[in-house]
This record gives structure tokens, C-alpha cells and sequence, in this order.
């Protein structure tokens, strides 16, 4: 049998006996069905609203990711302009470039195995450095060692970064964005 989520109101109701709670029982019972069909029927209204509002927006939709494609490629082919700095303010926006912090990469060719076997050749300080006990590198204690120790076994420190942008709303009152 389910047992249903209450709601948490005062009761005015004292029951006083066994068939009184299998009234209250029936009325519930009434009651969550009658809220079930009105959800039901109330879900069936949203979904119909959000399946014509995306008829509405795909478009929309479809410009956005061209504009944010053409942004990135733009700004990446232009990075040089951003001199020193990780972002630019334009009149509608801004544009920008996250520099995430650096991540261990095996190096092409270089697998993983490999690298683990050379880490036990260094002896057991390195092993319990850099190696997890189910036997994966510990990227993070290597992301302090050097260049030279990294590319010995079989690694490099690879930086990633990310492009965003935000819309300068207040800059677009008074034109037409609708």
C-alpha cells in the first residue's frame, strides 16, 4: 500500500471510532483523486504549452548556438586582442575566456600502465605520492612536480580553458529584443 506525502495543516478532526477513520479514509481517498485528475489534467496543459512554446523559440534557439559558435571563433581568432587580460567588455555584453587550473593528461603514446610501472621503479615514497591505492596516478600531487618528471613518465600538464559571454541587458532598453 503507498503512503502518501501529508501536508501539514492543524486537524479540526477527532475521529472516535474505527468506522469514523474508515470515513476519513474514503474521503482522502476522494479527495487525492480529484487532485490527481486536476494535476493530471494540469500537466497535460504545460506540456502543450511547452511543446508550443518550443515550436515558438527553435529558431531562436538555433541563432543563439550559431551566434555563440561565431563568438567563440571570432574571439578565439582574435585573442591576441585581449592583450593580458581574460575578457573584453563590448557595448551588449562581454566576452570572455576562463583559464580552468591544470589537469594531468597522459601523453599521446603513453599509456597508463606504462606510467605506473615507472612511478613502482622510483620506490615506495613515489608509489605513495603519486599512486591511489586502486592503483590510479594522483594527478593532483603530480600537477606540483616538474616538467622534466612528468615527461619521464609518460605525462604533461595540459591547461584547458573555456569561452562564455553575458548579455548587457541594460544596454539593449528601448530596442526591439522581442
Amino acid at each position: 500500500m503507498a503512503k502518501s506525502k501529508r501536508t501539514q495543516v492543524k486537524s479540526t478532526i477527532t475521529l472516535a471510532s474505527w468506522q469514523e477513520a474508515d470515513d476519513a479514509l474514503r474521503k482522502v481517498a476522494f479527495a487525492q483523486a480529484k487532485i490527481d485528475k486536476v494535476e493530471a489534467e494540469m500537466n497535460a496543459e504545460i506540456n502543450k504549452l511547452r511543446q508550443a512554446a518550443e515550436r515558438k523559440i527553435v529558431r531562436e534557439k538555433e541563432l543563439v548556438a550559431e551566434h555563440e559558435q561565431a563568438l567563440e571563433a571570432f574571439c578565439r581568432a582574435k585573442r591576441a586582442d585581449f592583450g593580458d587580460k581574460q575578457s573584453r567588455i563590448l557595448t551588449f555584453g562581454e566576452v570572455n575566456f576562463r583559464v580552468h587550473p591544470d589537469k594531468i593528461v597522459q601523453q599521446k603514446g603513453t599509456k597508463i600502465e606504462q606510467t605506473i610501472r615507472i612511478i613502482k621503479a622510483m620506490g615506495k615514497k613515489a608509489v605513495d605520492q603519486w599512486i591511489r591505492i586502486k592503483e590510479e596516478i594522483n594527478k593532483d600531487a603530480l600537477l606540483k612536480e616538474s616538467t622534466e618528471l612528468l615527461d619521464e613518465l609518460g605525462l604533461e600538464k595540459k591547461k584547458t580553458e573555456s569561452f562564455g559571454y553575458a548579455i548587457n541587458w541594460e544596454s539593449l532598453s528601448g530596442t526591439d529584443v522581442a
